[in-house]
């Protein structure tokens, strides 16, 4: 990869997913973004704060779940990358995944921005915690906690390193 001067969040990274523009205004002309203030988003963290508080020792065992670490901040010197996962799970095949909440509605397939947030999250848990993620989580709040899983596959990381190559070109020049 290209020299990386910037760490580039997940918040950037979905934001850039949203729309191309706002990472190249908020960092060439200083104009922030106001996508992390609207309703969905500060119901999200409100509820979110509130699954921390209340079932942190909760684990997902029909899924496999033996450990989980809740609003774990990871960095990846690598990727020069980082961001907060809401769970990451540890599994009995000795392998993990990362669980985001979503303050949606499932609407039959789950969005390509949260599957490029879900590989996101497995190159920082992989790096940290070295070991194998081949998939990760959804929880759809407005869907009476839906659980969805995703399976990574080789094109979810391609689709993640164009749109890496992509935000490192707007905020490293």
């Amino acid at each position: 990869m290209d020299e990386k001067i910037f760490n580039i969040t997940a918040t950037m990274m979905m934001e850039y997913i949203y729309c191309k523009r706002i990472p190249f205004f908020s960092k060439n002309l200083y104009i922030p973004s106001n996508a992390t203030n609207s309703y969905k988003v500060r119901e999200g963290k409100r509820v979110h704060k509130e699954r921390a508080q209340n079932q942190s020792e909760y684990l997902r065992k029909k899924i496999g779940v033996i450990d989980k670490k809740v609003d774990d901040y990871l960095f990846s010197s690598r990727y020069n990358i980082s961001g907060k996962v809401d769970e990451v799970l540890f599994l009995d095949n000795g392998q993990a995944a990362a669980l985001d909440y979503k303050y949606s509605m499932f609407k039959g397939k789950v969005a390509d921005s949260y599957k490029l947030q879900i590989v996101f999250y497995s190159i920082l848990i992989e790096e940290n915690y070295d070991l194998p993620v081949n998939k990760g989580y959804i929880v759809y709040i407005r869907s009476n906690n839906r659980l969805e899983e995703i399976e990574l596959i080789d094109e979810d990381y391609s689709n993640f390193f164009d749109a890496y190559q992509g935000l490192s070109n707007i905020i490293n020049n």
